[in-house]
């Protein structure tokens, strides 16, 4: 086993992966792909053995991703380890993809790839671009609608992958810490300059739930986020409430 050798694009989104880490506390993490594959949300579902999810704590250990930007390396230390860069890697395309556009001569548009979306510019007649947010529970149904410009919006919730056993509600944003299902939010979704920022952020601040979720939202310049905790009360951050319209 040895580094293996990435692109440039890789190695910055691994980058800011780690960054995001960082900034939720290591509530995002991409080294979490091992916890997933064991509950099987993508798969046959199930509940797995405590003693499995202590088993697979080393190799969910971000520490252990070791990134060498002069060389363009990436090396897991321990067998078993994979990332998975599915929680943010959408926001980190549809930047790019922004940019492309912007350098084709495009003026204002929309990239939205599954879900996550990124703006740039205005509307034809001037105006911001407006875009409806799920609602966790009902089936449908818009619970706001926010107004952006050049901004990005992504939003994690417990209703995407899920499965219930005896009433209980086991989805895929799973804790770091635990390896089980974070409590504590419906959903959350962060408005920010960057697609990155957003895609990252919504599943880090899940983890972290929220009351420390918004405060770290309220501490970071250009990011604002939409919370439903887990008894669907709605938290909306300071620099977002003269846009949004909540309709529930």
């Amino acid at each position: 086993r040895e580094p293996v050798k990435v692109g440039q694009d890789t190695m910055r989104l691994l980058k800011r992966s780690q960054e995001v880490a960082g900034l939720t506390e290591g509530g995002f993490n991409i080294a979490i792909g091992p916890a997933i594959d064991a509950w099987g949300f993508y798969g046959r579902s199930q509940i797995p053995e405590a003693a499995e999810l202590v088993a697979l704590r080393p190799l969910v250990d971000l520490e252990q991703i070791h990134l060498d930007p002069l060389a363009g390396t990436v090396y897991l230390v321990r067998p078993g380890m994979r990332i998975d860069v599915g929680g943010i890697g959408k926001g980190f395309t549809a930047d790019l993809a922004v940019e492309v556009m912007k350098n084709a001569g495009a003026l204002g548009g929309v990239v939205a790839l599954s879900g996550d979306i990124k703006t740039f510019g205005l509307t034809p007649d001037g105006t911001r671009f407006v875009f409806g947010i799920k609602h966790p529970r009902k089936e449908g149904a818009i619970l706001a609608r926010v107004e952006l410009q050049d901004e990005a919006i992504s939003t994690a919730g417990d209703y995407e992958h899920y499965f219930e056993w005896n009433d209980v509600r086991y989805h895929h944003i799973l804790d770091p810490q635990t390896l089980q299902p974070a409590h504590g939010c419906q959903s959350v979704t962060v408005v920010a300059r960057e697609g990155v920022m957003a895609d990252g952020l919504d599943t880090g601040i899940f983890v972290m739930g929220p009351q420390r979720g918004m405060e770290l939202v309220e501490k970071l310049a250009g990011v604002e986020a939409i919370i439903v905790d887990q008894a669907g009360k709605v938290l909306v951050s300071s620099g977002l409430k003269d846009r949004i319209q909540i309709i529930q």
